[in-house]
């Protein structure tokens, strides 16, 4: 795990857009903000921190305007996290989650081929942003939404904390249902929008959503 201290730093911050030679230092809270969110991880979930580290080789952070993480298609395995000071130990924890489902998904997608082409024509509503984004987009954010809300039901944590980072599970559930409910109401997009190996993960995400 690095912070702008390391000169690893540079080249990752190029990659996904945010290099700044003049930005301030990063703040040591930072830094243990995300071991907090690994370790909590950790304690609940062993074999999904064991996945999560075996596809994630680099964690970096950064100060930042923004909070928030990110993972890039061009650099798998590299996971940027920005933490806010307000976070909990889950939000980071979501954090990670998110941008592993991002990750998986990406090397699953070289493996098998997720969408046809003119998929990212197509414009809806985002899951986790909220906002109308390419379809590409939308479908990682129901999925990455379906996978926070598991982690959440899975292990009690869908109520009694204040949610930073993904939002409340009621809104979540919503904007990921929303979200499904858009796609598969698609004229022909099982057939010219996405492939086969994406129509079956959406599918389950859908049967996972109706189930909470």
């Amino acid at each position: 795990m690095y912070t702008d201290t390391s000169p690893e730093i540079d080249i990752l911050g190029e990659i996904f857009g945010h290099s700044d030679p003049d930005r301030a230092a990063t703040p040591a809270w930072q830094l243990e903000k995300c071991h907090e969110g690994a370790a909590f991880t950790a304690e609940r979930d062993p074999e999904l921190a064991s996945l999560i580290s075996l596809l994630t080789h680099t964690v970096f952070t950064m100060s930042a305007s923004w909070t928030g993480s990110m993972s890039e298609r061009n650099a798998i395995g590299a996971t940027l996290i920005i933490p806010n000071e307000r976070w909990h130990a889950n939000d980071v924890a979501e954090a990670f989650l998110h941008e592993f489902t991002h990750t998986a998904l990406f090397l699953d997608e070289r493996a098998k081929g997720h969408f046809q082409a003119g998929a990212d024509q197509v414009l809806l509503r985002s899951a986790i942003r909220k906002d109308e984004r390419t379809l590409p987009a939308v479908v990682h954010s129901l999925l990455v939404a379906t996978e926070v809300l598991t982690w959440r039901h899975r292990h009690g944590l869908q109520d009694g904390l204040d949610f930073r980072l993904h939002g409340s599970t009621q809104s979540m559930l919503d904007r990921a249902r929303e979200s499904y409910d858009a796609l598969t109401s698609l004229p022909t997009w099982q057939e010219d929008i996405v492939k086969d190996r994406m129509f079956q993960l959406v599918e389950l995400a859908g049967k996972r959503l109706a189930a909470f």
